[in-house]
């Protein structure tokens, strides 16, 4: 078959060599079209199938602006690329990294020059390479000289590669320039340019899938902790060219150095702690702990001699190294201890210290020394002053992030090497730069007639001075359960409280009837946390003959669980809606933190704080639209035995001001809601007539699932407006924040007091996906570090809206999220719905126990999660108990 011309990005033919990625600005494009231009986009041929809806147009709406970007364009000369099969046996990507460098060192004449691996099955080059007529060969490779003291031989593994498939990056050329659909062998060939571009970092650093980790810029956090920077690289289509998207990471690393070190601080002791508490008298509960922290981390041993190779550990020992005795190959029986007295020619320091565990050896503690740049295993509990000080860390304001990204690049540059030359990449080092609009801000409706109840946000912000709630709700009556003690929580305290409580119902707008709660202290003392509210509920309603409308629960500093408690009983056990405040920040409160609890607490009584002025979508009765958010949370890393949890949120009214939930339990780790049926019936039947449009918007779900989600989740809409017999046009758009663009304004005057892009910038363009209708919206106000704009990817559109429409009602819906005065990162019904997947540990009583279902080797039982697991109470359904 004679060779296929290359296809060019001009739309004229296309010299031998030239890159492929260059390609005019000018010409009929509408590409970066200022506002109120014309929008159409380049057609897209028929012949080409998306996963998305395909892009017909570009917005228009809003004020022109100009970005740069942490993408940086590639150029692609033509490269022939071969796809190989590594077969292995499994080991961590770190070690099949070693045995695939150690294979092309001595196998040189078919590695010259070296090939690209991911470190999993996949390898790539850009020649075909030697392995025979078959197309696959078997290598024997070992990590270790061979030794010849008599010792144990070496390991060999045996790494077999076979050819796949091969191809060339034309087929890329013309995905870009929208003659070709994305298909396996596109999806190949960028995998293939990633792995060259990860390859040489990835050798010479710590590093997770997408990202490596350097030293040059690290901190110790505490805990046994480090964090790094690291460097995000991504390959990334967008019309008619190829980006690199590079970004800033950080992650989490154990302190290297003496392992007592960080035993001690994971202890909370001092690094130089005396460690003679780490004996076989420490609890079982705290070695326990410590045993998990430290299970899976690589250690060197000091004492021996010759190269120090790292070794895993498996366990902790119960025992000291002085009393633990083993049989050496000679037959001689010894304790661990004397044995490294023998092998170091000096006794241990602390004889009677546990042993870590590494197979069937047990090594002292004093020995072991943490091998440097370990990333934090998956799983690994970390604590809450860690977690701030990686956000702390993480934080950078957007010019400094620029900058450093663009430091980044230079770094990533002199580390590419032959591998990314091999593919015919060459990065240009100017920060890409894109044409943005800010759209305008959606005018908010409070209480009250005229323009005094009208709100135009600035700069992504209001707040409700002489503002009332639109539809301000009633306290019939109320309890306070205040659970601090009295000498935290004075008497004088509770009734300074009430006051300003009152005082702040009032300025929204709130009626009480009945202005004096009931108030108890609770036994703090007692476990059962029901029981204490249940008393209160008996006392109230002996004073007020009624269960009261609303009980606000005073919590002590660590009062997790009792919010957990109280939740279960309010919204689950009794119907009755409750408010949780920390003692702390009630005592002496100013009226803007009295404002903030209003908000919340307007909702969960049935009120409506505010809605959209005049929106087209949501404000004719003859075209009643439902807005529904869905989103799903997994069980971290490395749980077993706990399922996932779906939720589901849907708007009841025309303004969309109104919103009901429903949640459920699934498989763990499953994306695809399972009962999605079910739940959008149950979320419908409670709406305030059969709608004409449905727009739902889908959060938490990657790139490679938007086919997944389409295939299953969409029928299962369909399916329940079916049974319900409505005939809803209906919209589906994916959500995403789990992406690395981010976007610099040009101009000083363009940004926000943060120094990030204002509220409002949307880009559909230069950045976005070659043929697929998707854009980023920055819709919330910077306040420190650099903002993240969301991706919305329209799946399908039975509405066929514009590219101005869906993304002004994106807009917009960023601005009704009930408990704040400030535009928010994501449309208010995702927003609902990840709420409710954060409240899934309410749904069961406080005494269930995650793991309690589940014996250890058996298979999960998510059935036993469900039947645990508790229905919203009635008098709860038609509110929004989960502001």
């Amino acid at each position: 078959m004679p060779p296929r011309k290359a296809a060019s990005l001009t739309g004229h033919a296309k010299a031998k060599g030239q890159p492929l990625s260059l390609r005019e600005r000018g010409g009929a494009s509408s590409r970066g079209s200022a506002p109120g231009a014309p929008s159409t986009a380049p057609l897209i041929p028929d012949h080409i199938t998306t996963v998305c809806v395909k892009r017909k147009e570009y917005g228009t709406s809003g004020r022109a602006i100009q970005l740069f970007t942490n993408s940086f364009r590639i150029e692609l000369q033509p490269s022939k690329i071969c796809h190989y099969d590594v077969i292995e046996p499994k080991c961590a990507a770190r070690v099949n990294l070693a045995l695939f460098t150690v294979l092309q060192d001595s196998e040189t004449t078919i590695f010259t020059p070296k090939i690209v691996y991911d470190g999993q099955k996949n390898a790539f080059a850009p020649r075909e390479l030697a392995l025979g007529e078959s197309g696959s060969r078997k290598f024997a490779v070992s990590l270790s000289p061979a030794n010849s003291q008599g010792g144990r031989p070496p390991r060999i593994y045996n790494i077999t590669l076979t050819r796949v498939a091969h191809n060339d990056t034309e087929v890329l050329e013309q995905f870009l320039n929208r003659q070709k659909s994305h298909d396996n062998d596109v999806l190949t060939t960028i995998t293939a340019l990633n792995t060259a571009m990860r390859m040489a970092p990835n050798l010479a650093h710590p590093h997770n899938k997408r990202a490596f980790f350097t030293d040059k810029d690290r901190r110790e956090i505490g805990g046994g902790f480090e964090v790094w920077r690291g460097i995000f690289q991504s390959v990334r289509s967008t019309f008619g060219r190829l980006l690199l998207n590079i970004d800033l990471a950080a992650t989490l690393v154990y302190r290297e150095g003496p392992l007592i070190n960080l035993c001690n601080e994971f202890m909370g002791k001092p690094t130089n702690a005396d460690p003679r508490y780490l004996t076989s008298t420490l609890s079982l509960r705290d070695r326990s702990r410590l045993e998990r922290f430290i299970f899976g981390i690589r250690i060197t041993v000091s004492a021996t001699t010759g190269v120090a190779r790292a070794r895993t550990i498996t366990g902790l020992s119960t025992q000291g190294a002085n009393a633990i005795m083993f049989t050496t190959r000679a037959g001689n029986t010894i304790s661990v201890a004397d044995y490294f007295r023998q092998a170091a020619n000096r006794p241990l320091q602390y004889p009677n210290l546990l042993c870590v565990t590494i197979g069937n050896a047990s090594i002292p503690l004093e020995s072991c020394v943490v091998v440097k740049g370990q990333i934090i295993k998956k799983g690994q509990h970390v604590g809450d002053q860690q977690k701030r000080s990686l956000l702390e860390f993480s934080t950078i304001s957007p010019p400094e992030r620029l900058q450093r990204i663009q430091e980044g690049l230079k770094n990533v540059q002199e580390g590419h090497s032959d591998y990314v030359a091999q593919f015919g990449m060459k990065v240009n080092a100017e920060s890409v730069q894109i044409k943005a609009r800010v759209l305008d801000t959606p005018v908010l409706q409070y209480g009250g007639a005229g323009t005094q109840a009208l709100q135009k946000p600035q700069n992504g912000a209001w707040n409700m001075t002489n503002k009332t709630f639109v539809e301000p709700a009633t306290i019939d009556t109320w309890a306070i359960a205040i659970f601090e003690n009295q000498q935290s929580f004075r008497p004088a305290s509770h009734a300074t409280l009430v006051k300003d409580f009152l005082k702040a119902c009032g300025a929204v707008g709130i009626k009480v009837n009945t202005p004096e709660p009931f108030i108890s202290y609770m036994n703090t003392q007692a476990l059962d946390i029901e029981g204490n509210l249940r008393q209160l509920g008996r006392g109230a309603i002996e004073r007020n003959k009624k269960l009261p409308s609303l009980i606000v629960v005073i919590l002590p500093f660590y009062g997790n669980e009792i919010w957990r408690a109280v939740k279960n009983f309010g919204d689950m056990k009794v119907g009755v809606a409750t408010q949780c405040l920390k003692a702390s920040n009630c005592t002496r409160a100013k009226d803007q933190f009295w404002a903030n609890v209003m908000l919340k607490i307007n909702g969960k009584l049935g009120g409506v704080n505010m809605k959209l002025k005049a929106n087209p979508v949501f404000s004719d009765p003859a075209a009643f639209s439902v807005v529904m958010g869905a989103d799903v949370i997994h069980p971290p890393p490395g749980a077993q035995d706990r399922p996932s949890f779906a939720a589901l949120v849907g708007s009841t009214n025309l303004e969309a001001s109104r919103y009901v939930a429903t949640a459920s339990v699934q498989e763990p780790r499953r994306e695809i809601i399972s009962g999605l049926k079910d739940m959008v019936k149950d979320v419908l039947q409670r709406a305030a007539g059969p709608p004409k449009r449905l727009i739902f918007y889908r959060d938490g779900v990657s790139e490679g699932e938007f086919q997944h989600v389409k295939d299953r989740e969409l029928p299962m809409i369909q399916e329940a407006c079916k049974e319900l017999k409505v005939e809803p046009k209906i919209t589906l758009i994916v959500v995403g924040k789990r992406h690395h663009n981010q976007l610099f304004p040009k101009d000083p005057k363009d940004a926000d007091r943060s120094k990030n892009a204002p509220a409002g910038t949307v880009v559909d363009q230069d950045i976005t996906h070659p043929t697929d209708f998707d854009f980023f919206l920055l819709s919330h106000a910077g306040i420190k570090g650099t903002s993240r704009c969301s991706h919305y990817s329209v799946l399908h559109d039975e509405n066929t809206f514009t590219a101005d429409a869906i993304q002004q009602l994106s807009f917009a819906l960023c601005h009704t999220y009930a408990p704040s005065t400030r535009s928010v990162s994501i449309p208010a019904p995702i927003y609902y719905a990840d709420r409710v997947c954060s409240r899934a540990k309410t749904h069961f009583d406080s005494d269930f126990s995650d793991g309690s279902t589940q014996a250890s080797g058996t298979t999960f039982d998510v059935d036993s999660f469900k039947h645990s697991f508790q229905a919203i109470h009635a008098a709860q359904r038609s509110k929004m108990y989960f502001n």
